[in-house]
């Protein structure tokens, strides 16, 4: 992109094809009339709430007037689900309805900054010793939060170092409000996420 970068400045290039690298740059091209944005919603399928939020920050983004353009743009989204508050919300550039529509879903579902998340990731070689070790973890937090309300997520085979397949598991426990995640973290042997 380096290499490309000055001939488009120049006026040398007329297309600059590229990935979120080019949004999340910044790149200020004064003579770029068009962009598009394709399968704008794959990333609505990742498996994180702030899936809805990524979204809508790639394509504000990606669709946001620049400061040094010369010249009128437009900004084109194609999408599979055009209903999405995301994409409505990114294509009008209207933060605050983005942020009601998602503060009601982190309400709905008991996700951040609406509920506490703690999630402690573990990976190691052993699949039987982790998924021990994340269970006896589990058994920790149901007894220090006095209810059963803690999860585990995962299973997931992922390459963990370049000669090394692991598999990873994640324990998740939810609280309704503010601070009660706090004794779990205070233990020194725990990541929040």
């Amino acid at each position: 992109m380096k290499k490309s970068c000055p001939h488009l400045r120049r006026g040398e290039a007329d297309i600059l094809i590229g990935t979120q690298m080019i949004v999340k740059g910044d790149h200020d091209f004064p003579n770029v009339t068009l962009v598009g944005a394709l399968a704008a919603d794959l990333s609505l399928n990742a498996v994180d709430y702030r899936a809805g939020e990524r979204t809508f920050q790639l394509l504000t983004q990606a669709v946001r007037p620049r400061r040094k353009r010369r010249k009128p743009g437009m900004a084109v989204i194609q999408t599979y689900h055009p209903e999405h508050y995301s994409i409505q919300t990114a294509a009008e550039q209207d933060y605050g309805a983005f942020y009601e529509k998602e503060m009601d879903y982190r309400r709905l579902m008991g996700y951040p900054p609406a509920a506490e998340l703690l999630a402690i990731h573990g990976a190691g070689e052993d699949e039987a010793h982790l998924t021990q070790a994340m269970e006896y973890i589990r058994r920790y937090l149901i007894r220090i939060r006095g209810n059963r309300e803690v999860q585990i997520i995962g299973r997931q085979v992922r390459q963990c170092r370049k000669s090394m397949t692991c598999t990873a598991w994640r324990v998740c426990t939810r609280a309704a409000g503010r601070g009660a995640g706090r004794a779990a973290g205070k233990t020194g042997a725990v990541y929040r996420d």
